[in-house]
């Protein structure tokens, strides 16, 4: 731990969004936890969830507190009470001194997020490490086989042929790099659990990252295998580290170490009595965590977490990396992974969201928002890359612009949903221009239609007021809430279309809320709509791309289909809404005319 000033307002600051603070903030307790270590529990109405900080487990953070800064990570929060438990990396008795009830303020962390991967940079020699073959073959810095022999395998599932080829490639260990593209509904995460299961039964040593938690609650939700073999990094399931340390034959010697500690820190005992049994409280849990992950075949980490030094203490040397997600991390912060094992499996989506700095002057003036995925998929040898190709999520039409703009035409929708429409699934009929897959409310160039903008948020009350009456008439049809989505890029037309809608289950987000879900039906308000033609951020093919393949049977577009004129592929866009799907004028859809003046 570090005692530093911390200047929130310092213009060097290359995090571009980090420049907040909350200022007395409650400390309900300060004790040390057998599992985190030393924490502090506060509580701020701040924290609760009507806040648009982004409190996940594992995000750094500081403590200001009499003058001194403690670095700490986020373990726990409660939205509903306002209450988050912080892990603290204090290495010094500077965190007895803080008081039960007194207030602190809470800053984002002073460490770059890139602070990991440059420590790494400036100390590795790159020649001398495991994956150095990997990486560069990764940038054709070496010859490679003109074909490899992939050996026939039985699968533990039922895949396609394109899939079995993935997977075989998967096991070939003559293979020091593959590059797995799994385009939307392709069937990614079921190759992937296949290819761990492989790995798993042959007593392969696997280190999987992925940029986000939640992708590796899924892969482990998804796999049969014994728990003895897994670790996941901090994560909340069956297999995560905290789960086994609390299933450890130390864990009772813990326990008794962190009563004792709490005893001592509400009595007079001297602060070196107090630290030395934290030192050994702490000692026990490194330990534990240490023997846990030595005794571990597969591992499952967050490319932001810091384990490297852990496993190499452990001495847990994986043979192979799998990146999942790579579309989402940074090409530098994978090197620090990919150098750990001589072969590497990168699989992601580089057509979907990008890998992000959330800094737009670190991203600019750095060039570093690149993605693994991307990298790779542009870089390597074509005959270390495989692309699924069979989707089983979407009906085609609606498949048909992804397919054409990001994957060469070469996606191919499943016999068993290439054709499946609402009716289907409700009360509407087949010939009913409302089930069809592609429907359009076109709003034009009305300016009753125009977009509004209060202090830099924009909305749109009409077109919220048309997603609102589609949504009913849907309901009233028989589809369920939960198999409806509602995408807008913007948060004044999101809580906009919250307040009309009232209680409800229906999710409404951002196209980041729903990357790696599926709705039967998605609806997408695309709000810009001035005469300059301008669309800002949403010009951005990739979050299309994603916003359109969440879809299973109806892609609803409200908006002006004029305003798509300003990207090329958005062009196409408009002209197969207007080609394949169904055009009503939004105006007319509103008055309730009963004889629509519609395109088909």
């Amino acid at each position: 731990m570090y005692f530093h000033s911390h200047n929130v307002n310092d213009k060097k600051n290359p995090v571009g969004k980090a420049n907040w603070s909350i200022n007395n903030v409650l400390i309900k307790n300060n004790y040390f936890h057998a599992i985190y270590g030393k924490v502090i529990e506060i509580c701020d109405i701040t924290l609760m969830k009507k806040n648009n900080m982004k409190m996940i487990k594992g995000l750094p953070l500081c403590i200001e507190y009499n003058e001194q800064i403690f670095e700490a990570v986020l373990m726990e929060h409660n939205s509903e009470n306002g209450t988050a438990i912080l892990k603290i990396n204090a290495l010094n008795d500077k965190w007895f001194s803080i008081i039960k009830n007194d207030k602190c303020r809470l800053l984002p962390s002073s460490k770059h997020p890139l602070k990991n991967t440059l420590d790494f940079l400036i100390g590795a020699n790159f020649t001398q490490l495991r994956g150095w073959e990997v990486i560069k073959q990764m940038y054709r810095g070496t010859k490679v086989s003109v074909a490899y022999n992939d050996r026939k395998i039985n699968f533990f599932q039922e895949l396609n042929s394109m899939q079995k080829n993935a997977v075989k490639a998967a096991l070939n260990t003559n293979r020091r790099v593959l590059c797995l593209s799994g385009p939307p509904g392709t069937g990614k995460t079921k190759v992937i659990t296949e290819i761990i299961s492989h790995f798993n039964r042959n007593n392969v040593k696997v280190l999987i990252v992925a940029p986000r938690s939640d992708t590796l609650t899924s892969l482990i939700d998804r796999m049969n295998l014994n728990d003895t073999s897994l670790c996941s990094m901090g994560n909340e399931d069956n297999v995560s580290l905290e789960n086994k340390i609390k299933k450890h034959t130390n864990y009772t010697h813990l326990e008794s170490l962190t009563e004792l500690l709490t005893v001592m820190k509400e009595s007079d005992h001297e602060n070196e009595a107090k630290v030395k049994y934290q030192q050994l409280a702490e000692n026990l849990n490194y330990e534990t965590t240490v023997n846990i992950i030595k005794n571990s075949k597969i591992i499952f980490t967050t490319s932001g977490r810091n384990i490297i030094n852990l496993l190499k203490v452990a001495n847990f040397q994986p043979d192979v990396v799998l990146i999942e997600e790579g579309g989402q991390i940074l090409e530098c912060v994978s090197w620090r992974f990919l150098s750990l094992a001589p072969r590497a499996i990168v699989v992601g989506d580089h057509n979907q969201l990008s890998a992000t700095l959330n800094s737009e002057i670190a991203e600019k003036k750095y060039l570093i928002n690149c993605s693994v995925m991307e990298s790779i998929w542009q870089n390597a040898f074509e005959i270390d890359k495989i692309m699924l190709n069979i989707q089983y999520r979407m009906n085609e039409k609606i498949m048909q612009w992804s397919s054409e703009t990001f994957y060469n035409d070469k996606m191919v929708a499943d016999e068993n949903n290439k054709d499946i429409t609402l009716s289907d699934i409700s009360s509407i009929k087949k010939n009913d221009v409302f089930n069809s897959p592609l429907l359009t409310f076109n709003t034009k160039s009305s300016s009753k239609f125009s977009e509004k903008r209060v202090d830099k948020v924009y909305s749109n009350p009409q077109e919220a007021l048309i997603c609102v009456k589609y949504i009913k008439f849907l309901l009233k049809k028989g589809i369920k809430e939960s198999d409806i989505g509602v995408i807008t890029p913007y948060n004044g037309q999101k809580n906009l279309i919250e307040k009309v809608l009232g209680n409800t289950k229906i999710q409404v987000s951002s196209v980041d809320g729903f990357q790696g879900q599926q709705r039967e039906v998605i609806v997408f308000c695309f709000v810009r709509n001035n005469q300059s033609k301008i669309i800002g951020f949403l010009n951005d093919e990739r979050r299309m791309n994603v916003a359109i393949t969440r879809a299973r049977r109806q892609f609803v577009f409200i908006g002006s289909l004029d305003m798509l004129n300003s990207v090329e592929s958005f062009q196409k866009l408009k002209n197969i809404l207007n080609t394949n799907g169904v055009v009503i004028p939004a105006e007319e859809y509103l008055s309730d005319l009963h004889n629509l003046k519609i395109n088909k």
